[in-house]
């Protein structure tokens, strides 16, 4: 009799995804990456409940990983896990070099505003790269959001209207190396 051995692939990617060694190794130094300063600074700031930090943590993880196979660009829908990303840019010395280190390239955070506008079609684009690389968008994603948005993220629709619940994303260049 066969038995059948499934990999568990790092962040939780679904088995069906094919990898590339390259993008193996990056998603393995993602998820073995720790950052507790930031975590203690969620919860001593009050920012972020107990309860909360490994899934902000964990899907803050798959957010970058998303940004590290260079899908863009990616809306950052959360509220709570953009938290996660303003915090740790605080950390002037180790956030650089976390991007270097996990996805090879400073991943510029740009807040949704008339003068850095995130592409109306950021926050679709994540939901489409996050159901194909890890699957269904957890709930926990959608927390804080109004109803009517969330809705045009789970269901196959349109983009909501430009800043409605996209505070912040990525425009999805790699930026080079004098930026």
């Amino acid at each position: 009799m066969a038995t059948t051995v499934t990999l568990q692939l790092p962040l939780g990617v679904l088995p069906s995804v094919s990898l590339t060694d390259e993008q193996l190794a990056m998603l393995t130094r993602i998820e073995q990456t720790d950052f507790p300063f930031v975590e203690e600074k969620l919860l001593k700031d009050g920012r972020i409940e107990l309860e909360d930090l490994p899934t902000a943590v964990r899907e803050f993880k798959r957010f970058i990983a998303l940004v590290g196979f260079r899908i863009g660009p990616l809306g950052m829908i959360s509220s709570l896990i953009d938290e996660v990303w303003h915090q740790f840019i605080l950390f002037t010395r180790q956030y650089p070099r976390f991007c270097r280190e996990t996805v090879g390239f400073f991943i510029h955070h740009q807040p949704n505003t008339s003068y850095t506008p995130v592409p109306s079609n950021a926050g679709r684009s994540f939901v489409r790269a996050y159901e194909r690389y890890f699957g269904p968008v957890p709930e926990f994603w959608f927390r804080g959001l109004p109803t009517e948005v969330a809705q045009t993220y789970t269901e196959k629709c349109s983009d909501p209207p430009p800043g409605e619940c996209t505070p912040s994303g990525w425009e999805g260049d790699p930026p080079d190396d004098d930026d």
